[in-house]
């Protein structure tokens, strides 16, 4: 077969021609389906480092929310003669209000 890819294929029996042809449609789909596999990992590595990201950036928001919520209790119960206890139940009411809210408002939009 070499000797019919120096002169451009030319006299070369059709046989050797169709087996060049499947050879080298084997060799291109072997390296697309290598590239498509390279590209994969490459989106999911992106996917991980987003999903760090979002998940650092979600405890973080968590904890806040937690010393939010216990400084506004001590708040209302310094400022007021509502004892404690009182306090973090409207505080937890409060969130858990909103929270029930946020979650509705959101399945109501999905209708």
């Amino acid at each position: 077969m070499e000797e019919y890819r120096k002169n451009g294929g030319a006299n070369a029996p059709i046989g050797t021609l169709l087996d060049g042809i499947f050879a080298d449609a084997k060799n291109l789909l072997v390296h697309e389906l290598k590239l498509g596999k390279l590209e994969f990992r490459l989106e999911v590595q992106k996917l991980q480092a987003a999903a760090v990201i979002l998940g650092t950036g979600a405890v973080l928001l968590a904890i806040g929310l937690a010393l939010i919520a216990l400084m506004a209790a001590q708040l209302i119960a310094t400022h007021t003669q509502i004892p404690l206890w009182s306090c973090y139940g409207i505080v937890g009411g409060s969130l858990i209000f909103i929270g029930a809210l946020v979650i509705f408002s959101r399945a109501h939009m999905k209708d």
